[in-house]
């Protein structure tokens, strides 16, 4: 092993006594890497069924509704704080900024 002194072993142990292979770390890598194919394989499954829901939800929003949601919402940002001179659009992501927090 690269910087070690010649004829010295590394040894790992586990939480318990029973000695771990090198670089195995326990075998929470072996672990991890299962868990996080996992992960990745549901959000695989569960993203056409996501966004199906999404496309779903997208076409049934009530357009009007949702206009008088985001009016008052702007509204008391705008009373908030005035309008700057600057584009439209930078000041509104700005402003959608500041509602979020």
């Amino acid at each position: 092993m690269p910087g070690q002194a010649p004829g010295v072993t590394r040894r790992l142990r586990c939480a318990g006594s029973m000695p771990a292979v090198e670089g195995d770390a326990c075998g929470t890598m072996q672990v991890m890497n299962r868990e996080l194919r996992a992960f990745v394989d549901a959000w695989r499954i569960a993203a056409p069924e996501l966004e199906a829901m999404r496309t779903r939800e997208l076409r049934e929003v009530d357009v009007a509704v949702a206009m008088d949601q985001l009016s008052g919402m702007v509204d008391s940002a705008v009373f908030l704080e005035a309008l700057g001179d600057s584009p439209g659009m930078v000041e509104m992501q700005r402003i959608f900024a500041r509602l979020r927090r």
